[in-house]
């Protein structure tokens, strides 16, 4: 028996009951469900409840969802004649109801495939609790040690790397926040605050950032020993988030580190609230009290805040340069931006011009499940297992990019049994590594530039160079801060 007229179905494998996609943890679905060929798997976002839809997460997934999967390719070829649309469910990522939309992908529709787009510690503990389920994840967004070395027979792939991989680029970056904050405040002595939480992700970041930050000429413990150094984390169970910011303060550090997730720069998250308590001093650059602030990449994710608060600091005559307190490590993109523009000329034309076009990992994702369930083949039912094995033949052999206009080709290349390719993003010839499904990240530097009133983020204007293990290109932000 079918679900409710009108509802988005599937008739799962197993036992031929016919269930319903969405849910309410679970509320969107795209493609031809009422296909019997067609192939279904499951993806998360952050989610506004207002408003579900408008998501820049959904638009990069759905953007290749329909070069795929759309009126001009109606999914991938199956056996004979037939096609194979693609169906994506979407769900929220919020770690309160994440398990409850893990179990719907996997036990109530029993998909072979998600689009994990979930912090490390819910995607562990979500494979673990699915395990025998044989789901293939690929994760869009970073991983962790843990992740990578979880014995999950290969089933959990990600697009961006460790913590640990933007740590050299800190390292740089705060070399070069300790000059220009010792310049502008005439001091020979700097304090620094670090900041991160109990997540997985923010801890691996901290831990490796403990090892190698220095400043003063000295490395973390002695710098706390010398009253130089702090280190606040916050318990993502009980967040506390305006104490810890007060503890800041009370601090008076004048460099602020950021290895902290969204309680970092969420509405009246910690940022905000260092600025609300730092009372008597005009919150500007001329004013060198207030901290200067080096933000995570996932924050480099989240700014919206932080541009904000730029402006209103504009907006209320507080000082014309504002943004000069503020810098921050993100995921350096390809250095060849050929796909990644092409990509954003056609999300913004399908999505409208303010579409965000910084998420090329998402729809890289997108494209690399797809033809790693087309690399699986048809001779047996798709699970996961075959999923990654799929994976495997797109790490080597001809190139071919993500997009429209090499699908058929693709196609073509792995049609022949362990034929192999080398498949590649908008983010550039990144290596996976096939023992621990992770990749090796360059970092990069972003910066915010104020003209006439208008505050602009600019993205990877400086990218780490291992071979010279030092921040090169140009900072158009402001002066005085890269040679």
């Amino acid at each position: 028996m079918k679900p409710g007229a009108g509802a988005p179905y599937r008739c799962r494998p197993s036992d031929h009951t016919c269930v319903r996609l969405e849910s309410e943890e679970c509320p969107l679905s795209y493609g031809s469900s009422g296909d019997p060929n067609a192939i279904f798997f499951g993806a998360f976002a952050t989610l506004n409840p207002a408003d579900p839809e408008t998501n820049s997460t959904i638009w990069a997934h759905r953007l290749a969802l329909e070069e795929l999967s759309g009126d001009s390719m109606d999914g991938l070829p199956g056996p004979g004649a037939t096609r194979r649309p693609l169906v994506m469910i979407v769900c929220n990522n919020d770690a309160s109801v994440v398990e409850t939309a893990l179990a719907h992908l996997a036990d109530t529709l029993e998909v072979p495939a998600v689009l994990a787009t979930l912090k490390p510690s819910d995607l562990r503990r979500g494979f673990e609790a699915h395990a025998d389920r044989d789901i293939f994840y690929l994760s869009p967004v970073v991983s962790t040690r843990t992740l990578n070395g979880l014995n999950d027979n290969g089933r959990i792939w990600h697009m961006l790397g460790e913590p640990a991989d933007m740590a050299p680029t800190y390292v740089s970056l705060l070399g070069l926040a300790e000059k220009y904050e010792k310049a502008r405040r005439d001091v020979t002595t700097l304090r620094v605050a670090l900041v991160t939480t109990t997540d997985a992700y923010d801890r691996d970041l901290s831990n490796a950032l403990s090892l190698v930050l220095k400043f003063n000429g000295k490395d973390l413990t002695t710098n706390e020993a010398d009253g130089n150094y702090a280190g606040f984390t916050v318990d993502t169970t009980d967040p506390q988030l305006l104490d810890i910011a007060t503890s800041i303060v009370t601090y008076r550090p004048h460099i602020v580190i950021s290895a902290a997730s969204e309680s970092f720069t969420q509405t009246s998250g910690i940022f905000e609230h260092i600025e609300s308590e730092w009372d008597g001093e005009i919150p500007n650059s001329e004013n060198v009290g207030r901290p200067f602030y080096v933000l995570s990449p996932f924050n480099a994710g989240d700014l919206t805040g932080i541009k904000s608060k730029i402006n209103a600091f504009i907006r209320g005559a507080t000082g014309p340069t504002p943004n000069r307190r503020f810098v921050g490590v993100s995921v350096a993109g390809a250095a060849d931006l050929t796909l990644q523009n092409q990509y954003a000329t056609r999300l913004r034309t399908r999505f409208g011009k303010d579409a965000y076009t910084d998420s090329g990992n998402y729809y890289d994702a997108t494209y690399f499940l797809t033809y790693a369930i087309y690399g699986a083949g048809t001779a047996e039912p798709l699970t996961g297992s075959g999923i990654a094995r799929g994976m495997n033949r797109l790490l080597e052999g001809q190139r071919f990019d993500v997009g429209p206009d090499l699908i058929l080709d693709v196609q073509q290349a792995l049609d022949k049994d362990d034929d192999t390719i080398e498949l590649q993003g908008t983010l550039g010839p990144r290596p996976f590594d096939p023992k621990t499904g992770g990749r090796l990240d360059e970092g990069s530097v972003l910066c915010f530039s104020a003209e006439d009133s208008q505050v602009t983020l600019k993205s990877d204007v400086l990218r780490y160079d291992r071979g010279s293990n030092e921040l090169v290109g140009d900072f158009p932000c402001f002066p005085g801060f890269y040679p």
